[in-house]
């Protein structure tokens, strides 16, 4: 008797004109190591990005003779932000120590936040982080940790410095790569509006940035997976955040400017620690599970929580 298969290994390739990966094979056995590679350099780039508070949309890869082209769409997330935030205040003190004494640092640190006690205890950290790093005697020794020197460094390593390697970054972020028109605008706003009792969330307006991505930007499941996965292993309330996942859905996936005819997520684990493990599912549009001609996009992966583990799988039916 014959068993079952996952259907979507089906659907692979199918209704996609162009391959993400692209390189020249001499021999079959070349092939299965451009693959190989290709697959590394993707969970490398990806877990890079996520340790820095980054989400990755998309990373194509184009291999030459000579070189190594990595084009990368990501997200920049709340986590980043702060990141940066810090880092920025401590180089700044950095490279303000190699132009200026010691005594100045500590007049500028005490000058300013006296007023305030928790700023004030901020800028005891950082003053102590900044005391420990004076050593730093030419501002060439901050260059080699920005983000991006470090990204390419560690790729030249992993094929040996025999190739070159380039890196295109593009920023998924509302506003930059992501625009509305008008009309779309004005329609967003509206919409917006019915999810006002839900606003004074720090995952509200987040939330809304990777639904809108998702929602324009094809092949986009992998992207909303793992954003989902991320928040339910930072979140406590759980089923206050997938219904309010469910709303949004509802409201956008409708809408004009949607570019996706229905998305289904289906989510295991123990909801707001329950002694026992639920399944809960989100369907919104039309997603055909048989059909395989229509355009299906899906990832799954897992999150980790205090309760365990949860499953997390995304359906995007595109149009």
């Amino acid at each position: 008797m014959g068993q079952k298969i996952n259907p979507h290994i089906l659907r692979l390739g199918i209704n996609q004109k162009e391959w993400n990966n692209k390189y020249l094979e001499k021999n079959i056995e070349e092939s299965s190591f451009y693959i190989f590679k290709t697959l590394e350099i993707q969970k490398y780039v990806s877990r890079f990005f996520f340790l820095h508070g980054l989400l990755v949309h998309t990373c194509k890869i184009r291999y030459t003779d000579n070189s190594l082209n990595l084009h990368v769409s990501f997200y920049c997330s709340k986590r980043f932000l702060k990141q940066i935030q810090f880092l920025n205040i401590e180089n700044n003190f950095k490279t303000f120590s190699n132009l200026q004494g010691y005594s100045n640092i500590k007049k500028t640190f005490f000058k300013v936040l006296t007023k305030q006690p928790k700023k004030r205890i901020k800028s005891i950290k950082n003053y102590k982080n900044i005391t420990s790093q004076i050593n730093f005697k030419t501002n060439q020794i901050l260059n080699f940790n920005s983000f991006s020197n470090k990204l390419i460094e560690c790729l030249s390593k992993y094929t040996k410095n025999n190739i070159i390697v380039n890196i295109v970054l593009q920023n998924l972020n509302k506003g930059l790569s992501l625009r509305l028109v008008n009309k779309e605008s004005q329609l967003f706003r509206k919409l917006i509006l019915r999810l006002r009792k839900f606003s004074n969330n720090e995952f509200f307006k987040e939330t809304i940035n990777v639904v809108l991505i998702s929602l324009k930007k094809k092949n986009s499941a992998k992207f909303l997976c793992e954003f989902i996965a991320r928040e339910i292993s930072q979140l406590k309330r759980h089923n206050y955040y997938l219904n309010f996942l469910k709303e949004i859905l509802l409201v956008l996936v409708k809408s004009t400017f949607s570019s996706v005819n229905g998305i289904k997520i289906v989510i295991n684990g123990r909801f707001n620690g329950a002694p026992r493990s639920k399944k809960k599912i989100i369907l919104v549009g039309n997603v055909p599970t048989q059909t395989i001609i229509s355009s299906v996009d899906y990832y799954k992966t897992t999150s980790y929580t205090q309760n365990g583990t949860f499953g997390v799988h995304v359906w995007i039916t595109e149009k």
